[in-house]
């Protein structure tokens, strides 16, 4: 019965050591991947952020309070993200949904109420002008 005993205790020693081992090798995968250390695929590009300065002159019709700024338009793997930081901002704001469900907020503090609108409704001015001159720099 020793024997037996003997050898129990020895395959629990050597199934601990193999799940220790197996479990210090994950632990130290996902600590390289937390680091940084698989930067995917050699031959991938960066993904840029392309943009530029505009101003309520080149953008028809101008749908901001707000003189100027900059329109950015930042590519991912679903559609494009078209963004405005305001000039003399910090914060960046979305103009199409998908930059809103990226997590920018909506340019409302400064989105422009149309002048055409009947009187009271609240209606903002169209900001696909602005989407299109965004989209255009991807």
């Amino acid at each position: 019965m020793a024997v037996q005993e003997q050898g129990k205790g020895r395959r629990r020693r050597e199934y601990a050591i193999a799940f220790g081992t197996v479990g210090g090798f994950l632990l130290l995968m996902w600590l390289v991947d937390v680091a940084g250390g698989d930067d995917g695929p050699k031959n991938q590009q960066p993904v840029r952020t392309a943009e530029r300065q505009v101003s309520s002159a080149e953008v028809s019709p101008w749908p901001f309070t707000v003189s100027g700024g900059t329109l950015r338009c930042r590519p991912g793997s679903g559609p494009k993200s078209v963004t405005f930081q305001p000039a003399g901002m910090t914060d960046e704001y979305g103009l199409n949904g998908a930059a809103q469900s990226s997590g920018y907020p909506r340019p409302e503090s400064f989105w422009a109420v149309d002048p055409q609108a009947a009187a009271g409704s609240g209606l903002r001015i169209s900001l696909e002008g602005a989407i299109a001159a965004g989209a255009a720099l991807c």
